[in-house]
């Protein structure tokens, strides 16, 4: 369980990344725009009130893992936690971070 969760509107409306057009190139218009988008839920856009959908290019790969004793499952989605490490090294004062597995 996560001490501090992240949810709907939990963040800070100036946490972003939108201005940070330098870095732009590192990513595609689809990286680009999910990233922002998780960032807008976060910060409580209403629009995106009812969640994120994370585009195709991102669940390539996906995959079930068994986790512990209790026999959870948890789906996998690789790129799109690739995604979430590249981006919290780019930005590592970013909620991303917390997105990316230890």
């Amino acid at each position: 369980m996560l001490e501090n969760p992240i949810t709907f509107g939990s963040t800070p409306a100036d946490d972003h990344i939108a201005a940070d057009n330098a870095n732009m190139d590192e990513y595609t218009p689809v990286e680009w725009t999910f990233l922002n988008q998780v960032l807008g839920y976060c910060q409580g856009k209403e629009e995106l009130r009812k969640g994120i959908s994370i585009p195709e290019e991102l669940c390539q790969g996906e995959f079930l893992e068994g986790l512990g004793m209790e026999g959870r499952v948890s789906l996998c989605l690789p790129m799109l936690e690739s995604l979430f490490v590249r981006a919290s090294r780019t930005w590592p004062d970013s909620l991303f971070k917390m997105f990316a597995r230890k």
